[in-house]
């Protein structure tokens, strides 16, 4: 993959932070929802995640607001990531927001179809 999208971000992970905390002070009141681009690891989604959480605590350790509990989901643009699709939605999405809320994490209505028919014969739901 190169490069780019969330590769350039964990690699430069103070100039992600930056766009992070933006998004979190720009959020409170709102709905916030944080979508990570070219995820391909479970690392990856985990790491982002991690950085979601460090800024916000420093957002909050700075004295400002920041979001109430923003949304995470990922975009499923490469094929590990489609594979992968019931790994994937343990770590973005709480068990307890399945079915409806797997469409925020996972992109493509015949895939989400099949994410959903999935999840639901899994015993860990």
């Amino acid at each position: 993959l190169g490069w780019r999208a969330i590769r350039l971000c964990l690699d430069q992970p103070e100039l992600f932070k930056v766009q992070l905390r933006a998004m979190l002070r720009a959020g409170v009141g709102h709905d916030l929802r944080v979508m990570f681009p070219m995820i391909a690891t479970l690392d990856e989604l985990r790491q982002a995640k991690a950085l979601l959480e460090e800024a916000r605590r420093e957002v909050g350790s700075a004295g400002q607001e920041t979001a109430d509990s923003p949304q995470v989901g990922m975009m499923v643009e490469v094929p590990a990531a489609a594979v992968m699709a019931d790994l994937f939605a343990r770590v973005v999405l709480a068990p307890e927001t399945l079915p409806v809320g797997i469409v925020t994490a996972l992109v493509g209505a015949p895939f989400f179809l099949w994410v959903l028919r999935r999840a639901k014969s899994q015993a860990y739901w």
